[in-house]
């Protein structure tokens, strides 16, 4: 049963890229990175409204949304920012730099989050972790320089 979840996190590493080529056609279409961004968030939100409408998704009482942290609800803007942001960065460094440096930023904060259990989940950094980090940083210099 993990195996399936690996192979759906892999599977969503690999959509990244093909978003950011995507949304770097729709670019040159638009010649605005931030309409392109407008563009891609609100079909995003689309698919998901329209699936969630579809599946007859229940949505929790207003009660219970109220109750919740108010940073919760920023997670929505991150994501627009990171999309915003790889329209940006890849037509200026190119996909493979751009999300190697992506991965970086990502396993750097991970570690960090997982360590001091910032969401819940505590995972303390060990010496493979830190391995493991510097090496993606090699293969991000390897990427970039080879």
């Amino acid at each position: 049963m993990k195996y399936w979840f690996i192979l759906l996190a892999i599977i969503c590493g690999a959509i990244f890229p093909i978003q950011a080529g995507l949304n770097n056609k729709l670019t040159k279409i638009t010649s605005n990175p931030i309409i392109t961004t407008f563009f891609s968030v609100m079909i995003g939100f689309l698919s998901i409204f329209f699936y969630v409408i579809i599946t007859k998704q229940k949505f929790p009482t207003f009660i219970k949304i109220t109750e919740s942290p108010w940073y919760v609800w920023l997670a929505g803007t991150l994501g627009t920012i990171y999309v915003g942001s790889i329209i940006f960065l890849v037509p200026k460094l190119g996909i493979a730099f751009t999300f190697s440096l992506v991965v970086t930023g990502q396993i750097a904060v991970s570690v960090l989050l997982d360590h001091f259990g910032i969401f819940g989940v505590r995972e303390p950094i060990t010496l493979g972790k830190i391995v493991g980090s510097l090496l993606i940083i090699l293969g991000v210099i390897a990427v970039r320089y080879g």
